[in-house]
């Protein structure tokens, strides 16, 4: 896993309080994209929330790049 030089969101959310609306959909959008870009490798997430997705200091955006991310065979199946 690569270093940000940020802070998670949940970390965020505590510091400053609720998102601007620009502000929280642009984050949004990159989360999103981060998400499709792992999903287009074979990777799901599976344990996406505030604490696990890191904001970059100095750019701003949104990754969620911790958690447990398994292939999609691995997925457990829902019934």
């Amino acid at each position: 896993m690569e270093y940000i030089d940020g802070e998670d969101l949940a970390s965020l959310l505590r510091r400053i309080g609720r998102l601007h609306g620009d502000k929280a959909l642009a984050l949004a959008r990159d989360i999103c994209a981060g998400l499709a870009a792992a999903h287009d490798r074979g990777i799901v997430h599976r344990d996406l929330k505030p604490g696990n997705i890191m904001i970059d200091g100095r750019a701003g955006r949104g990754s969620p790049i911790s958690g447990l991310p398994h292939s999609k065979e691995e997925r457990p199946i829902a019934t």
